[in-house]
């Protein structure tokens, strides 16, 4: 998501980038919870899926460490 940060305040410098891209990616989870109620999945997509929604979660919370926007990191990566 923060490569698509950076894309988008390029291209649209005074979109709130940051605030479109939560309110997209709660959408999304909120739709994939949805699904994951409704429907059973025979295995191992169920638990295949909640792992990656869990993963999504925690590397979406951590993404800003990893990830620099300021120009002179260029978007790239941040040193480990």
């Amino acid at each position: 998501a923060d490569n698509a940060a950076i894309l988008l305040l390029q291209r649209y410098p005074a979109m709130p980038v940051v605030e479109f891209l939560n309110d997209e990616l709660a959408g999304h989870t909120r739709m994939l919870h949805r699904v994951m109620a409704e429907e059973r999945f025979p295995a191992p997509w169920g638990p295949l899926i909640e792992a990656m929604a869990a993963i999504r979660a925690q590397y979406y919370q951590t993404s800003t460490s990893r990830y620099r926007s300021d120009d002179a990191g260029g978007g790239q990566r941040a040193p480990a």
